[in-house]
């Protein structure tokens, strides 16, 4: 069962019926199987207030998601809204209104057109603006997206502090939180979004989060492809022979269910 006090941090990118995404219903029997199961499903932001309260919520997850594809607009907001979720998503400036290509090979996007890419659409500012108003949590993604890490300090300080001051003027909300673009980061970086005014940065280091995480360099663990692998990722079992053999049987059952479900 989960470990008491460790919080898993899911991040997702797009929910879509394609290949590089999370199938809506998935995503939806993953949100039933947390609600069945007594979990509660917050913000980033949410968690980093409940540090410390006796209120806090034993069992939770908090939702992320990153680079604000549109399918956050049309297909995760409902589902959160029916369950009563709140999630963090992480805005890249850059990419507002835009169209970002997957590649189905590199399972990597770019805002470069090529074939054998496929078109995924961005939120626009009002969809934004509108998920604040439901009360979702919107954090930095940085200005346009580039590997911090291989850039100079004084670039990199400019895409986290101004990402910050943008979002903050174009939505009239605080921005708390920062996303590590690939989740590339490191102690200078850390600062930099400390300095910048942030409270938190999550990267993608594989971890739950704890009393102890550092703030600035928090860990999240991928979003699952199924109800199987999140019922392992978010009770923490340990990865070794007999139990990724139970999870390739527990896979195919699923699947199988579900075929069935959309058959009938």
């Amino acid at each position: 069962m989960n470990t008491s006090g460790a919080t898993p941090v899911l991040y997702y990118h797009s929910v879509a019926e394609n290949c590089l995404s999370v199938y809506p219903s998935v995503f939806r029997a993953q949100l039933a199987y947390l609600e069945q199961h007594g979990y509660g499903c917050i913000s980033l932001g949410e968690w980093l207030t409940s540090q410390g309260s006796t209120q806090a919520v034993e069992r939770r997850v908090v939702l992320t998601f990153d680079d604000g594809f549109g399918s956050m607009w049309e297909n995760v907001l409902p589902l959160l809204k029916e369950f009563g979720f709140r999630a963090t998503f992480f805005i890249v400036p850059g990419y507002v209104g835009k169209t970002l290509w997957g590649d189905p090979l590199t399972r990597r996007w770019s805002m470069e057109e090529n074939h054998g890419r496929l078109p995924f659409s961005m939120m626009n500012w009002d969809q934004i603006v509108r998920m604040t108003e439901a009360h979702m949590e919107i954090g930095s993604h940085t200005l346009s997206h580039p590997d911090l890490t291989d850039i100079s300090e004084e670039d990199a300080r400019t895409e986290i502090c101004e990402s910050k001051e943008y979002l903050e003027e174009k939505l009239a909300v605080q921005v708390r939180g920062f996303c590590f673009p690939g989740g590339r980061a490191n102690g200078t970086l850390a600062r930099l979004v400390r300095e910048s005014g942030y409270d938190y940065a999550c990267t993608t280091q594989q971890a739950h989060v704890t009393t102890d995480s550092n703030h600035f360099l928090l860990p999240r663990i991928p979003g699952p492809a199924s109800v199987s692998d999140l019922f392992f990722r978010v009770n923490r079992i340990p990865s070794n022979l007999l139990t990724e053999s139970a999870l390739r049987v527990a896979r195919y059952l699923e699947t199988h269910r579900l075929e069935v479900r959309a058959i009938t």
